[in-house]
């Protein structure tokens, strides 16, 4: 990940998964890739959960993922 002295400088992130626009815009662009990066690499529950658990309802997995992307996001800007 290239890194810039002016983090909302350089190539745009697009807002793939359609955040609302209020929280996009208050995220430099490493937030918005770390967003879009843990979102898609969430995508199968298989790798986080345990071998023997029930697989999740897509629903629930894609809230679940959804709510981890947003908390890496918001660490990637030091906001707790």
């Amino acid at each position: 990940m290239v890194k810039t002295e002016n983090p909302r400088m350089g190539r745009p992130v697009s807002n793939r998964n359609s955040v609302a626009h209020g929280i996009w815009s208050r995220w430099n662009n490493t937030a918005r890739r770390t967003f879009n990066i843990t979102h898609a690499r969430m995508r199968s529950q298989l790798t986080f959960i345990h071998p023997q658990a029930t697989l999740m309802r897509r629903k629930h997995w894609d809230e679940i993922r959804w709510n981890a992307a947003m908390a890496a996001a918001d660490a990637s800007m030091g906001i707790k």
